[in-house]
C-alpha cells in the first residue's frame, strides 16, 4: 500500500474560518493564480501581491488577517463557485500533512485545526480520494518494494518494517507514559547525569516566536529576553497567546492537566510519530523525538500559562495546542536557528534532554 492515513485522526470542517483568518501567508504559483483571475467572476481586486521568487501571495482583507477571498459566511469564494480543486494548493492541503518517503506517503492531519485537535468529524480515513488527489505525484513516486531505511540514532538504523514493530510497541496510556515510551525507542542509554541547563536552552529558543519581536529591535529585546527565559524568570506579554505571562508562575502551577487534555496530548504525540513527522529538519529519528518533546513541553507550559490557577481545563489544552501547532511545530524558524546554533543542535542529539523532557512539566510541586 503506497498510501498510509493516520488511523486516529479525524476531520470534518466546522466552517470555524481559523485557518483563512490568521497572519499565514498563502503561496501561490503564477500558474495558478492566472487560473484564478482568469474565471468567469467578480474576483476581489488586488487579491495578489509579489511573492518570494516566482511565487505570489494571497492579500488579506483591510485591517484584517481574513483571506480577501474569505466571504461573511466563512466560505471561500473560490471553492463555492468552482470548487476544492479552485483553491490554491495549500489551503486545498490544510489540514493534511504528509511525508513522502521512497515507498510510501504517509498522512496526518494538523491540529492546529480545530476540529482535528477536538476529533471531530469523520476518520481521516474517509477523505483517501482528497488526499490522493493532492498528493498524486509523490504516490505515482512511491515504490513499495523500495523498503526505505530510517536513520533512528547515530549508528542505528531500521527498515520500514523494523520501525514499525517498534512503533506499534509505543504504549497508548497518559500523555507522559507517551513521552517516556518515545525516549526509550529513541535513546538505548541509561537515565544519568543532568541536562536540565540544556533543556532549558533548548525550551527557549523553541519558544522563541513568543519572545522575540519582529524586526530588528524585537531581535535585540530578545538578547535580554532569553536569558531571563532560560532562568524562567521572565514576565512577558505573550503574542501568541495574547495575554501576559510569569514564567515563573508557571513552572510553579500546581494544577493538574485532566484526562481530556491528557488523552489528546497523548493521541497528537503519536500522529507525529506515525507520520514520521519526526524526521522532517533533523539528522535522524531520535533528534525529531527530542524537538517533538520539547514542542509537548511547549504545549504544557502554554496550557499551564492559560489556566492561572487549579485544573487546566480542557479548553486550555486545546487552545495550546492549537497554537503550537500553528506557529511552532510547522513553521521554519527553529530549524533555522539550529543550522545557526550548535548548542540547540547538540541539544536534540542528547539523551538527557529528551529525558528532562519527560518530568519537566510533570510534577505539581514548585522547583
Amino acid at each position: 500500500m503506497k498510501l498510509v492515513i493516520d488511523p486516529e485522526s479525524r476531520f470534518s470542517c466546522s466552517l470555524c474560518a481559523a485557518c483563512c483568518d490568521n497572519p499565514w501567508s498563502v503561496m501561490v504559483s503564477t500558474a495558478k493564480r492566472d487560473e484564478i483571475l482568469a474565471r468567469d467572476w467578480d474576483a476581489p481586486a488586488h487579491a495578489f501581491t509579489e511573492g518570494p521568487g516566482a511565487l505570489h501571495t494571497l492579500t488579506k482583507q483591510p485591517n484584517s488577517d481574513r483571506c480577501v477571498f474569505l466571504e461573511s459566511d466563512n466560505l471561500c469564494a473560490l471553492h463555492k463557485r468552482f470548487g476544492e480543486a479552485s483553491k490554491p494548493t495549500m489551503c486545498q492541503r490544510f489540514p493534511f500533512l504528509h511525508v513522502a518517503s521512497d515507498e510510501k506517503v504517509w498522512v496526518t492531519a494538523s491540529y492546529g485545526c480545530s476540529a482535528v485537535s477536538a476529533n471531530a468529524g469523520a476518520p481521516l480515513e474517509s477523505h483517501r480520494a482528497s488526499i490522493e488527489r493532492l498528493y498524486a505525484t509523490d504516490l505515482d513516486e512511491a515504490d513499495p518494494a523500495a523498503n526505505t531505511v530510517y536513520p533512528i540514532r547515530p549508528g542505528l538504523d531500521w527498515t520500514t518494517a523494523e520501525l514499525d514493530a517498534a512503533l506499534d510497541r509505543v504504549a497508548v496510556g497518559s500523555v507522559f507514559d507517551t513521552m517516556t515510551a518515545l525516549v526509550d525507542l529513541a535513546w538505548d542509554q541509561p537515565d544519568e547525569g543532568e541536562s536540565e541547563g540544556d533543556f532549558r536552552y533548548a525550551l527557549a529558543l523553541t519558544l522563541y516566536s513568543d519572545l522575540v519581536g519582529e524586526g530588528f529591535w524585537g531581535r535585540m529585546r530578545g538578547v535580554f529576553t532569553l536569558p531571563r527565559a532560560l532562568g524562567f524568570t521572565l514576565n512577558y506579554d505573550s503574542r501568541l497567546l495574547g495575554r501576559h505571562v510569569s514564567m515563573a508562575a508557571v513552572r510553579a502551577h500546581s494544577g493538574g492537566l485532566p484526562p481530556q487534555g491528557d488523552a489528546l496530548l497523548a493521541r497528537w504525540l503519536r500522529s507525529r510519530v506515525r507520520a514520521r513527522r519526526i524526521f522532517r529538519n533533523v539528522p535522524h529519528a531520535a533528534a525529531g523525538i527530542t524537538r517533538l518533546l520539547l514542542e509537548a513541553n511547549l504545549v504544557l507550559f502554554f496550557a499551564r500559562a492559560l489556566a492561572d490557577e487549579g485544573d487546566i481545563a480542557p479548553a486550555h489544552t486545546l487552545q495550546a495546542l492549537r497554537v503550537v501547532e500553528q506557529y511552532v511545530a510547522n513553521q521554519e524558524v527553529v530549524t533555522t536557528l539550529a543550522r545557526l546554533d550548535p548548542r540547540l543542535r547538540a541539544a536534540w542529539e542528547n539523551p538527557q534532554v529528551a529525558r528532562v523532557a519527560t518530568r519537566f512539566f510533570r510534577s505539581s510541586s514548585p522547583p
